[in-house]
């Protein structure tokens, strides 16, 4: 009986410590704010009628002229069209770390968004690129940015394609 209560009096001040601990570590575990500031998109360079995809079937990107970017995650490049007539109710609209913002200066396309990291916490990534023509870009570089200083930089050869949608899925969401 003596031994059952130490073990009880021992797992009650491990379960506090573990709840003062958490409770705590708010700010140890927030997420990143985007740094990249949203713009409204006025432009032509890319077209906006539609989505983009990428060419190797990983990731599906809707841009907004409201300056926000949602990634749809990956796709079978075979099912388009399923995909398409599941992108209204896709789950994946809900996810803070499918939103991002964009801007397109020139040639040039930058967007950053949130993606999920092994801590608990959402981290924001860089994704810089060149536009060569308005149905076609392609991503160079991911990277963060920490302090002003560019960190966990990945080249990359990313060819983004477009495709035309009679409608989109809409741009509102809680996070931007």
């Amino acid at each position: 009986v003596v031994m059952i209560k130490k073990l009880f009096f021992i797992s009650l001040i491990l379960l506090i410590a573990i709840s003062a601990l958490f409770s705590s570590c708010d700010k140890l575990f927030e997420d990143d704010k985007l740094l990249l500031t949203r713009e409204p998109y006025t432009g032509n360079e890319l077209r906006m009628d539609g989505y983009y995809y990428e060419t190797t079937g990983t990731r599906v990107l809707v841009f907004y002229r409201n300056g926000t970017v949602n990634d749809f995650g990956g796709i079978n490049l075979n099912e388009m069209d399923q995909f398409e007539e599941s992108m209204f109710t896709n789950q994946l609209r809900n996810l803070k770390s499918s939103w991002g913002v964009f801007q397109i200066k020139n040639d040039d396309i930058l967007y950053e968004r949130w993606i999920h990291s092994p801590t608990p916490s959402i981290n924001t990534y860089f994704f810089r690129g060149k536009i060569l023509n308005d149905t076609t870009y392609v991503i160079n570089e991911m990277y963060r940015i920490k302090n002003g200083k560019k960190y966990d930089v990945s080249v990359r050869n990313d060819t983004y394609k477009f495709k035309k949608l009679d409608q989109k899925p809409d741009s509102t969401n809680q996070y931007i």
